[in-house]
């Protein structure tokens, strides 16, 4: 191997080519003596050589590379081409902008056109001849919006550095971006930075918006201790804590997963230890939070606070978190800051109309003026007290928290006095969530009728298969009341405004006809009874299901093959089928045990006989199907299935691989 220069260029001279034999016939014996070696010959020294071999090796790499340069050269002057058109542009569109305010209304245009580069050389280059502040805020905002804080930091530092002096909107932009970032625990550290440095610049202070806005950062990362030292920033006159920062403050101390929720499968603390650590962990925020509500009512009374329904439902959430004492104490909060009065202590006639036995209207006018007078006085006395603490005006987060507070208590039978002073008295108006919060707690008290009568008046807007599954629940529940199947039944027949009907309601249904049998067991005719329930059930659920089993011969989505078509309304198609095979099981019970009149029995044995036949078509299409999915649908197909037709049903009601005479007996027990 030559290592020396030398020797590579008398090599692979032209000389040397061309007298090969000869040199190989008379090879020189001094090349590889070690006076001719240059030792320290380094990578530079070899590089032209080596490209020269390259190039005598392949003629056509001075092309490629030609061309190659070819495309950067013009891809370069593409660039350096657009540059100076956007420049010329730009420079046009200054000719014209008068003023800075005309400025920021064409970057503000521009960049809702999603052309920022424009945007930015225009702001950059009005900045050398006037203030165009506004304008490198709409800039930065632009960046906030799209999520790119670095970006947005970067353009306030220019901002700077061209003389263009930030303003108070400047700042408020920053921090909301900061506020409503995706990146929490980046943002909240650039906020604090930020905040304190306006804190030592004596040109501008930070105001109460920003305040609230680095505080938002802060809660939203979950970040106490600089929340706290932000909040310590506080003072009297320009940074005036509002109503504004104590929500913010008491929404950051609560707890995102609290004992009191464990119930509803959130999060369940491993050991003992945990569930106390967890507990006094929650005490703690309550009884910090409790420190701050003092402070809150101490400046409420003065008049130097307005308290408005988030920051009540915050302090109520903070205890709601807690157990059933603190949930307690909700009644009383919105009692102090909403004079929503303690339903417990009010006499339910306070709400109904006068009875016959009350004075005519004269005697109550002449009573009226009487007392005219002495109220006149007092309200002199109280007026001043009155106009400086003006209570807050109750809500939809407000129902739903008091209802939320009353299911954790078991206060249930309190849920409708609240729900109607509120909905006719306050004129709240309910939204989803909270009818279904509402239904909730009439589950908890096992009010099948309130439930029923409560559905039955929800606009059709606010209906969901949601509603009618809370709401045969709280039938089955109700499992004591004996008429608790007609109310499941009407609440059954309301789902006829749904465009398409709910399978699972329908399970449900059915579950709330085989619940309700308490009032038929000592009964002589009991069985028959019972028959003449489940078979008018089965009457109801007949032209829904066959609504329901209609709906899938339309295509709901886009798909591109049956197999994906299959696979999107898998899942509707097994719950339809769950629906089915509980039906048959009902239907056996009817037949096998005599418990209907003969027209019944002959009714319900051909619909069986349909209803069989639909569930082993389903059965053998998805056996079909499932050969055409790839491997991994068909572990999602699977594993569907599993979670639909679960061990229990499938002893209940997946009665197709048994013999007829096992059929018969396991329907026996599974409606006796």
């Amino acid at each position: 191997m030559f290592i020396c220069r030398a020797c590579w260029r008398r090599t692979l001279s032209p000389a040397a080519f061309s007298t090969q034999k000869a040199l190989l016939a008379a090879p020189r014996t001094n090349i590889l003596r070690p006076f001719d070696r240059r030792h320290v010959a380094t990578a530079t020294a070899r590089e032209p050589a080596i490209r020269s071999t390259l190039d005598l090796a392949s003629p056509r790499r001075k092309e490629n590379d030609s061309e190659q340069d070819g495309s950067a050269d013009s891809m370069s002057s593409a660039l350096e081409a657009r540059k100076n058109r956007m420049k010329w542009k730009v420079n046009k569109h200054l000719e014209h902008l008068g003023n800075n305010y005309k400025v920021a209304e064409h970057v503000a245009k521009t960049l809702e056109r999603g052309e920022f580069e424009e945007a930015a050389m225009l702001v950059r280059q009005a900045s050398k001849s006037q203030s165009v502040t506004v304008a490198w805020n709409h800039l930065i905002d632009y960046q906030m919006q799209q999520q790119r804080l670095h970006a947005a930091v970067k353009l306030y530092n220019e901002m700077k550095k061209r003389n263009q002096l930030p303003n108070a909107q400047s700042y408020t932009i920053l921090f909301r971006g900061f506020a409503n970032s995706v990146h929490p625990k980046l943002a909240v550290s650039e906020a604090v930075r930020i905040y304190h440095t306006m804190m030592s610049s004596p040109r501008m202070q930070p105001n109460t918006i920003h305040m609230n806005a680095v505080l938002g950062a802060c809660a939203r990362a979950g970040d106490i201790e600089s929340m706290f030292s932000i909040v310590s920033t506080a003072d009297d006159k320009l940074r005036t804590p509002n109503s504004r920062t104590y929500t913010l403050i008491l929404n950051a101390l609560r707890p995102k997963n609290s004992p009191a929720r464990v119930h509803r499968g959130r999060e369940i603390p491993d050991t003992e230890e945990d569930a106390e650590g967890a507990q006094a962990a929650v005490i703690g925020a309550i009884n910090q939070g409790k420190a701050i509500w003092e402070e809150v009512i101490r400046r409420w009374r003065k008049a130097q606070l307005v308290i408005d329904e988030p920051l009540v439902c915050a302090m109520g959430r903070l205890l709601g978190s807690g157990g059933r004492n603190e949930n307690e104490e909700v009644l009383a909060l919105v009692e102090q800051t909403m004079k929503i009065p303690k339903m417990a202590e009010v006499d339910a006639s306070d709400f109904l109309p006068s009875p016959k036995g009350c004075p005519p209207a004269e005697q109550t006018a002449q009573l009226a003026a009487e007392t005219t007078e002495a109220v006149a006085k007092f309200q002199a006395q109280t007026r001043i007290k009155i106009a400086n603490r003006r209570f807050a005006h109750a809500g939809n987060n407000t129902l739903s928290m008091i209802l939320e507070s009353l299911a954790v208590t078991r206060k249930t039978t309190l849920g409708p006095k609240y729900w109607d002073f509120l909905v006719n008295k306050c004129h709240v108006t309910p939204d989803n969530a909270t009818y279904h919060q509402y239904l909730r707690l009439l589950r908890v008290g096992r009010a099948s009728a309130t439930a029923a009568d409560l559905i039955e008046s929800i606009p059709v807007e606010h209906l969901a298969p949601k509603t009618f599954r809370l709401g045969l629940s709280t039938c089955i529940k109700d499992n004591l009341n004996p008429n608790a199947f007609l109310n499941a039944t009407r609440i059954f027949k309301t789902m006829n405004k749904l465009k398409v009907p709910d399978a699972h309601s329908m399970r449900l249904y059915l579950q709330a006809t085989r619940a309700n049998y308490r009032q038929f067991r000592d009964k002589p005719d009991g069985k028959f009874q019972l028959g003449k329930q489940i078979a008018m059930a089965l009457d109801n659920m007949w032209e829904p299901f066959g609504q329901l089993s209609r709906s899938f011969s339309f295509s709901r989505s886009e798909a591109k093959s049956p197999e994906e078509e299959w696979m999107a309304t898998l899942n509707d198609r097994m719950e339809a089928t769950a629906v089915a095979r509980r039906m048959v099981a009902a239907m056996d019970f009817i037949v096998t045990e005599g418990a209907g009149t003969p027209e019944v029995i002959k009714l319900l044995t051909t619909r069986r006989n349909i209803l069989n036949r639909q569930v082993t078509r389903f059965f053998e299409k998805h056996k079909e199907m499932e050969k055409r999915l790839p491997s991994k649908q068909q572990s999602i197909a699977q594993e569907r299935m599993r979670e639909v037709f679960s061990a229990g049903e499938a002893k209940d009601d997946g009665l197709d691989e048994l013999g007829e005479h096992e059929k018969i007996v396991t329907a026996k027990k599974r409606w006796q």
